[in-house]
């Protein structure tokens, strides 16, 4: 079994069945705000992860434009932000709880699941053992606005050159993995058992 075998059904179970216990029997309420000053909403976990996924496959697996540019999802979304949301504030996170288009969140969320499988199904898996040159991962990350200024430090953690196999496992599986974790404790505040 290669790398992608491995991965790809971990990430259906995360994006399709972990995603969908997220969001059940929640009211559109709940979803768009924060049940604890210490949690995100569901809304804006739903739209960092995706964005992050977004980024991640974009620029350092398939090296091509984010599916968010080429199909004016930040339109669709009602959010113009083109970060991807690392260090926003309460303030911020609960701006974008508000206004985002739920309907079109959910429709972001599964272009995305389908363009990472899409990709990846016709990838060959020596592609990820590559290293990601350090100087084009800062353009990427840095200078191409993907973090706020203020949170810049995170490019700190990646300037040694990773593998694009470092990055798909970070940016479209641990990572939604943890923020997961986080919309489970958000349900949990508004009663819903975890499973």
């Amino acid at each position: 079994m290669d790398a992608i075998q491995y991965f790809l059904p971990y990430h259906d179970v995360m994006h399709v069945r972990w995603k969908a216990q997220l969001v059940e029997g929640l009211t559109e309420e709940q979803i768009r705000t924060k049940p604890h000053p210490a949690i995100n909403s569901i809304a804006w976990l739903l739209w960092h992860m995706a964005r992050t996924e977004d980024v991640g496959i974009s620029a350092f697996i398939a090296v091509r434009p984010q599916l968010a540019e080429d199909e004016d999802w930040f339109t669709r979304l009602n959010v113009a932000r083109r970060d991807i949301g690392t260090g926003m504030t309460d303030d911020e996170v609960a701006e974008l709880g508000a206004q985002i288009d739920l309907q079109a969140l959910d429709g972001y969320w599964d272009a995305i699941t389908r363009r990472t499988r899409s990709l990846l199904e016709r990838m060959d898996p020596a592609v990820l053992d590559e290293v990601v040159d350090p100087a084009y991962a800062h353009d990427a990350i840095v200078k191409g606005g993907l973090l706020q200024e203020s949170q810049q430090w995170v490019w700190e953690s990646w300037r040694s050159g990773y593998t694009r196999g470092f990055f798909l496992n970070y940016m479209a599986a641990s990572h939604v993995s943890k923020h997961i974790g986080e919309g489970t404790v958000a349900r949990a505040l508004y009663g819903f058992r975890g499973r």
